[in-house]
């Protein structure tokens, strides 16, 4: 593979002829596993960004046949874990899975329903906080 010379000024040609051994046989190794892909397609683990086309041109018609499986692969990228599949894949999964509530919720039912209430003391209470906070943020606008 590699023309390897020696001149007069070598003093160790044998470590020369190692480094093209080894570099040969690393080079044998890159080929044997190398594969040449000629189709590419998007990576469907992967949440996809695709860009809209040029600016200042008008398509009128696109060319080439509408591929279905890079559709459906692009259809599928932007589906929730619970509509790709029909149980957790992972541990981890299981826990929100099944979020849909046992009973359905009844406003007028008192055991299941709790709505927020707001008394005097809590409105004042809530007035002050947003006071608090619009006085942080000026101060720190003005820093």
């Amino acid at each position: 593979m590699f023309l390897i010379m020696t001149t007069k000024n070598t003093k160790d040609p044998d470590a020369v002829m190692q480094q093209a051994a080894l570099l040969n046989e690393m080079i044998k190794r890159e080929r044997r596993y190398h594969k040449l892909y000629t189709t590419f397609n998007i990576n469907p683990h992967k949440k996809g960004c695709f860009l809209a086309g040029k600016p200042h041109t008008i398509d009128t018609h696109l060319e080439g046949k509408l591929d279905d499986g890079l559709l459906d692969t692009i259809t599928s990228i932007n589906k929730t874990p619970c509509e790709k599949y029909d149980w957790p894949v992972t541990e981890s999964q299981t826990i929100g899975w099944f979020s849909k509530p046992l009973v359905d919720l009844d406003r007028t039912d008192r055991r299941m329903y709790f709505p927020k209430i707001n008394s005097e003391v809590t409105k004042f209470m809530e007035a002050a906080w947003k006071l608090k906070e619009q006085s942080e943020n000026v101060r720190v606008k003005k820093k």
